[in-house]
């Protein structure tokens, strides 16, 4: 934990992404991870607590709690946002704690959502079909069978989970891919749940419609992953106020020559301390330099790049720590469930948080 604690500590600000799990024992657990740049400009997560949390989550409570693990870590100071899902109490909890919140993936999410509400039946149909294969043994033999027989590639169906959207276009790409396989297993065993030549082509059109919105979602839920663009830092650039610019030109000495006066200029321009110049020399260089290949690393760019822009880098430091989704702290919660579920004797709450902090931050 010291290990953890001191890296958490060196960060110049840190992004705290929340989720809520709770066991098969019915225990509630918070999980809180920390993402931020390291010196050498990575961005890098560890897991702050998975702690048992049985009280009730009211947002002061939920506040309360916040705060007190951020007082734990010593960041109180350096929380530059909190990212989570839609989860009223969390938001609320947030809002009383006068902290930024983000939530741009699970909105994203819920657009998808209802934008696919017109399609429910057709949705309803695939899962009945999705359900029935993995609940029925015979129908994952009887499915692998038949896929072989056409000489296709053996491919499992993929069940969707109602808070992840991407997952019911992984569950529709699936089914079109076996398709085939599927309507002569399902004629074979199941007829009543046998799809109409209608059902499998608004599956196949509003595939290329969601394919857009997964790609996204995919990009912005990995964890190394930044999101700002040099087109907001023009915008900011083009925001920045350059009445005080020209007063870093005016005269101050009559009594020097031309070039005592334009030396003096330099050195002060030069200077770290104004600010404002330096900036303004960093944001017409910055602004000049080639668009970053889309494939390439931004905090490698800038790694590469702090002495030349350090002002631009401080900035770097405290923004690209941002992440867009939760997903971080949802991953810990499926690889502890996992460990969890295999152990045949039960873990006190301690001992669990415990090992998911272990689990996590090795």
């Amino acid at each position: 934990m010291d290990e953890v604690k001191k890296k958490v500590q060196a960060a110049t600000a840190i992004c705290l992404s929340i989720d809520g799990w709770t066991s098969r024992n019915n225990d509630s657990y918070i999980a809180i991870v920390a993402h931020f740049i390291d010196e050498e400009t990575k961005l890098h997560s560890a897991l702050l607590g998975c702690i048992n949390y049985n009280e009730r989550h009211t947002s002061q409570k939920l506040c309360d709690f916040l705060k007190n693990v951020m007082a734990e870590w010593n960041i109180s100071y350096k929380v530059a946002a909190i990212v989570s899902d839609n989860a009223a109490n969390i938001l609320s909890a947030v809002r009383f704690g006068e902290w930024r919140f983000i939530s741009f993936a699970h909105s994203l999410n819920l657009v998808v959502q209802e934008a696919t509400k017109e399609i429910c039946d057709v949705l309803g149909r695939v899962k009945n079909i999705v359900e029935f294969f993995n609940r029925s043994t015979q129908g994952k033999l009887k499915l692998t069978a038949t896929q072989q027989q056409m000489n296709l590639p053996v491919l499992r169906l993929k069940q969707d989970v109602q808070t992840r959207w991407n997952s019911t276009f992984d569950m529709l790409k699936r089914i079109v891919q076996i398709k085939d396989a599927v309507i002569a297993t399902v004629a074979f065993l199941r007829p009543d749940l046998t799809m109409n030549e209608r059902d499998w082509e608004v599956i196949e059109g509003v595939l290329p419609l969601l394919s857009p919105f997964y790609e996204i979602t995919v990009e912005i839920s990995a964890e190394k992953n930044v999101t700002l663009s040099k087109r907001e830092n023009r915008d900011i650039a083009e925001a920045v106020p350059t009445s005080n610019v020209s007063s870093l030109f005016i005269f101050s000495n009559k009594n020097n020559s031309i070039w005592d006066e334009f030396d003096q200029t330099i050195r002060k321009m030069t200077k770290p301390d104004n600010r404002l110049a330096a900036g303004i020399r960093e944001f017409d260089k910055y602004l000049n330099e080639e668009y970053l290949n889309r494939k390439g690393d931004p905090l490698q760019w800038w790694h590469e790049r702090c002495q030349i822009y350090p002002h631009f880098y401080a900035y770097v430091l405290k923004r690209f720590c941002l992440v867009a989704t939760s997903v971080p702290c949802e991953r810990i919660f499926s690889a502890t469930g996992q460990v969890l579920n295999e152990r045949r004797t039960p873990l006190s709450s301690n001992k669990v948080s415990k090992l998911i902090f272990l689990h996590s931050n090795m």
